[in-house]
């Protein structure tokens, strides 16, 4: 596990908190790497100029470039493409692509929740290297949805899970006030991409309900009914951490192990509430085999 800023960031926060070392080592284990795409220069994770100057890995906003047999009338929305090729090799804690493009569709109009047609609104396209591509612009009804271009410049963070994540709902008991007690040292640490940055796997940031709550089997809970995620107080260990046992976690993550959420983005909408956050899913084994026409898609409003 290298180290980059986010992660001395989370060890200088728990030095100062007076966390055992320990007790520090033991919740690194949750910790998930992370690629945050950022606009051209808009840096916010500690990186600062020296991911300034990082090559470009893809755009945000602008037309798609897409290949003659797949259709797209403008619907849905075009997000963002990223060049695979570019972005820094062996970071994700999944299979992703080491060459290629994904393009990243979503909808950016008032979605209705009260269909079951939510995987229709959103999409990543592959695109294999060497393959034609045109520029395709929308049809006029979906153009007022049309953003400016922007290049996107990546940067490695780690985050650490949410009350609302499946690593820490896993926990139990004394394990699980443990790291409620020292849940503090986690601030900046937290996955919440900023306004107009697509990241790239790590932990999601739950807004109201986990994005792969839905895709699980009836038997497994993401969530324990224990309280909202926002608003769950932290609690106070009654032991010390050294006569606590600190269990290992080789397998993480789990119980999510068959999907992952390969990527999300938060942004402004241009209908109402101010924010919402889009996630892509698929499984493992699809994502391995670049089946991203399974792709699942899911996005909820702060």
């Amino acid at each position: 596990m290298y180290t980059n800023e986010s992660l001395r960031g989370y060890l200088r926060k728990a030095q100062e908190l007076g966390i055992p070392e320990p007790v520090t080592n033991w919740m690194l284990q949750l910790a998930r790497p992370r690629v945050v795409l950022h606009r051209d220069g808009d840096f916010r994770f500690g990186s600062g100029p020296a991911a300034a100057t990082a090559p470009i890995v893809g755009f945000v906003g602008g037309n798609p470039l897409l290949p003659d047999n797949v259709e797209w009338n403008g619907f849905p929305h075009f997000i963002a493409s990223v060049d695979c090729g570019a972005l820094p090799p062996d970071v994700l804690d999944f299979p992703f692509p080491h060459n290629g493009t994904l393009l990243f569709f979503a909808n950016a109009e008032q979605p209705d929740f009260s269909t079951d047609e939510e995987d229709t609104c959103g999409r990543i396209v592959y695109i294999q290297p060497g393959t034609p591509t045109s520029e395709r612009a929308p049809h006029e009804d979906f153009r007022p949805f049309l953003t400016e271009r922007f290049p996107l410049r990546s940067e490695i963070v780690w985050t650490m899970p949410q009350h609302a994540s499946p690593e820490y709902l896993q926990l139990t008991g004394e394990t699980r006030d443990l790291f409620d007690k020292y849940h503090g040292a986690q601030i900046g640490n937290e996955p919440w991409p900023y306004c107009g940055q697509l990241a790239l796997g790590g932990h999601v940031a739950v807004v109201q309900s986990h994005p792969l709550e839905r895709l699980m089997p009836d038997d497994i809970e993401l969530f324990d009914g224990e309280g909202n995620p926002h608003e769950m107080a932290t609690a106070a260990a009654t032991r010390r951490p050294e006569d606590l046992p600190l269990p290992h976690f080789p397998d993480l993550p789990m119980p999510d192990a068959e999907w992952v959420t390969i990527a999300e983005m938060t942004d402004d909408l241009k209908w109402g509430p101010p924010i919402s956050t889009t996630y892509w899913s698929v499984r493992r084994v699809d994502l391995a085999e670049q089946r991203f026409d399974r792709v699942k898609y899911h996005i909820d409003i702060m």
